[in-house]
């Protein structure tokens, strides 16, 4: 089963963190919540090759 709207709702979310304004503390805890929100929201299903690789896609556009 594919979670494309949502994956892409959480993906979008966190490349905006970058956009914000934190003090690193607050970078980490609204990171650390949003990390949270992606386990729950996938935690018993595997992703398919696409999300896998779009996840990595992602990752590496927002340590750029």
């Amino acid at each position: 089963m594919s979670h494309s709207k949502d994956f892409k709702k959480l993906t979008d979310r966190w490349l905006s963190l970058r956009s914000y304004d934190l003090r690193p503390e607050e970078m980490v805890q609204k990171c650390t919540e949003l990390i949270t929100e992606i386990q729950h929201t996938f935690e018993n299903e595997e992703l398919t090759k696409d999300e896998d690789r779009e996840i990595q896609d992602y990752n590496t556009k927002l340590f750029a």
